[in-house]
């Protein structure tokens, strides 16, 4: 195949030649699941936040956010490739969680459902699958926790270790 020598013709690969280009990895996101472990217990409450590892943002925004469910796993559509902090937060699933949550970095009124009962919010919060972890694990300047993405599904379990 030869290289057309006209204008427009050059025109015409240039722009097959970006489009090839751009559909090989800019933009590109992976799709997460795994379960939420602190120390031998599974975690089955809360919400499980990654954000961007690079950021000089003082609080930063979360790229990815889910609760977990009762049976102590999570599932995150669409997040970014590249490296994440990881953030867990179980006070949504405890009593007054509400206020505990708002000071969360990230946390929003969509994580928070206060219209049925105190334990309503994600997908298995209730008295009883509430774990208390350190706060530590709520903020992305403390938790240590981190992880790549990679483009397409992969699996990721969430191990806290515990802190005496």
């Amino acid at each position: 195949m030869s290289i057309p020598r006209t204008r427009p013709g050059r025109l015409v690969l240039l722009a097959i030649l970006a489009a090839a280009l751009g559909s090989a990895g800019c933009g590109s996101y992976g799709n997460i699941r795994g379960t939420v472990k602190y120390g031998d217990k599974i975690v089955k409450s809360g919400m499980v936040y990654f954000y961007p590892k690079q950021s000089d943002a003082q609080e930063p925004e979360p790229i990815g956010k889910a609760p977990i469910t009762a049976e102590g796993t999570y599932t995150m559509n669409k997040v970014p490739v590249g490296p994440v902090i990881v953030c867990v937060n179980t006070d949504i699933g405890k009593p007054n969680r509400y206020a505990a949550s708002m000071k969360m970095p990230g946390a929003t009124a969509h994580d928070i459902d206060t219209s049925t009962t105190p334990y309503a919010s994600g997908g298995g919060n209730s008295a009883e699958n509430y774990v208390p972890i350190p706060r530590k694990y709520f903020n992305p300047q403390s938790s240590g926790q981190e992880y790549t993405v990679t483009s397409g599904r992969q699996d990721h379990d969430i191990e806290l270790p515990v802190v005496n």
